[in-house]
């Protein structure tokens, strides 16, 4: 019984490792690749344009790092979503393996009555029972009680996966509005429902559980983090005028909603045509040595953010990362 209960929680923190790790190689915190370098060079190009505003390499420095910006939050996104993709074929497999393990013991259940009928206990029937169980409860976190004549009944979180002769099983065909697989439980009848909430133990549970909450809730805060800033920097940078006197537009293209944001952050497309349009100043009589606006954008990256829960943005992300880590 111990050993039943102990695989179930190994499996479930297997899959929940396997997540985190994953979600960690999506974020690093050494690598000069990732969100935190990229964020931190966009804000000292800013201030390298705050340096000589009329500066046409500052200002093509500032779109490159930008872009850079860009493209690396939108592969640290999709870094991510393939951790949701491999925890879903993880889940199919899991879920084929539980569909072999059931019959074979309703089968063992069915010689273990067989052998005990002259009194001797059938030992390589029900050791053989025993190993799928544990593999069994591995899985889905599925406890026994044994009967009378030596059967094991077999459930999890209510659901009856093995009843003396009988064996119900789990289809994992069907898709939700995500794209992912839903478990469905058949009882020997025929019968079924979704029950992929139901299933909250186990490696089933761990991978549901990761795919679902660990690793959408990691990727909905990154998809904040560049919603706000992409909506911070263009707010201060309309506020500005560009270097023919006029007031500054969007520098990033503006983004709609804060779901997929991270997937989505590009430097505008007029900017991107013609660095001019880069705002740097306060006051068009002061074109082009004016720096003031240039310097205000620099200096969002240590502004409190109340859409980051009142943090700068450097806090938001270590903060961000550090939850990895603690998780992991």
């Amino acid at each position: 019984a111990q050993l039943v209960s102990l695989k179930s929680g190994l499996g479930s923190s297997d899959a929940e490792y396997r997540a985190l790790a994953g979600v960690a190689d999506a974020l690093p915190v050494t690598e000069e690749h990732g969100v935190g370098p990229a964020v931190e060079k966009f804000w000292s190009a800013l201030s390298e344009l705050a340096n000589n505003p009329g500066g046409q390499a500052e200002r093509l420095n500032l779109i490159g790092s930008a872009r850079t910006l860009g493209a690396v939050l939108g592969q640290t996104r999709s870094a991510l979503v393939d951790v949701q993709t491999h925890l879903d074929k993880d889940l199919d497999t899991a879920v084929r393996r539980v569909n072999t393990i059931l019959p074979q013991i309703a089968s063992l259940n069915g010689k273990i009555v067989e052998g005990e009928v002259s009194g001797q206990r059938a030992n390589d029937f029900r050791d053989q029972r025993q190993l799928l169980l544990q593999d069994l409860s591995r899985l889905t976190g599925a406890t026994a009680h044994e009967e009378s004549d030596g059967q094991l009944s077999v459930q999890v979180d209510g659901l009856l996966l093995v009843s003396g002769q009988s064996a119900a099983s789990l289809d994992g065909s069907q898709l939700n509005s995500a794209g992912f697989h839903t478990v469905t439980y058949v009882n020997p009848e025929g019968a079924s429902f979704d029950a992929t909430s139901l299933l909250t133990r186990g490696e089933i549970g761990g991978l549901l559980t990761s795919r679902d909450t660990t690793v959408t809730g990691f990727i909905d805060r990154l998809d904040v983090f560049a919603k706000n800033l992409v909506d911070t920097v263009n707010a201060q940078h309309a506020l500005g005028l560009d270097l023919n006197g006029a007031a500054g537009g969007s520098f990033f293209t503006p983004i709609a909603a804060t779901a997929g944001a991270a997937g989505v952050v590009q430097v505008d497309s007029a900017v991107l045509a013609d660095p001019h349009l880069i705002a740097a100043a306060q006051s068009a009589t002061s074109v082009p040595g004016d720096n003031r606006n240039a310097q205000a954008l620099a200096g969002l990256q240590t502004s409190v953010q109340v859409a980051l829960g009142n943090r700068t943005f450097k806090d938001y992300f270590v903060g961000l990362v550090s939850d990895v880590g603690q998780q992991l």
